[in-house]
């Protein structure tokens, strides 16, 4: 680590090291990431995402009768304050293998400002997804009028 000048005395030091356990400013803004996508969808944030078996960041079940049936949508959330994302097919690979049945696997990516005060974000689905969701607008629009 780069040593720091002290601007009074002109002493050279080393910064303290961040302490172990606490989150950096990413990974707090990935936190707050997924609460927010969890709430606007009615999904739910999954316990240590990427730890277990269950590696969504957030799971939208489908209900039928009150009964839960099986995920409706199964959603990775990647957050940057960087200008650019750099995006993996092995990591959309993963998710895909992930989504069991009918769910949807859905990549987020968020921009966020330093501050994370605004998070620009997109949703990566796949084009047979896409396809379908696209039909379905189409579909619901044609009826209404």
């Amino acid at each position: 680590m780069r040593k720091r000048k002290c601007f009074v005395c002109s002493y050279l030091f080393s910064p303290p090291k961040r302490a172990k356990g606490r989150q950096g400013r990413g990974q707090q803004l990935s936190v707050l990431q997924e609460k927010r996508n969890a709430k606007r969808s009615g999904g739910r944030q999954t316990v240590a995402s990427g730890a277990k078996s269950d590696k969504a960041d957030i799971v939208i079940e489908a209900s039928v009768h009150s009964n839960i049936v099986r995920g409706l949508v199964r959603e990775e959330d990647k957050v940057t304050t960087k200008k650019s994302y750099s995006l993996k097919l092995a990591d959309l690979r993963t998710l895909q293998s992930q989504a069991q049945g009918d769910e949807i696997p859905v990549f987020a990516v968020g921009f966020a400002e330093e501050r994370g005060t605004r998070i620009d974000q997109y949703m990566i689905v796949p084009e047979h997804w896409f396809r379908e969701l696209l039909a379905a607008y189409r579909e619901l629009h044609e009826n209404n009028t």
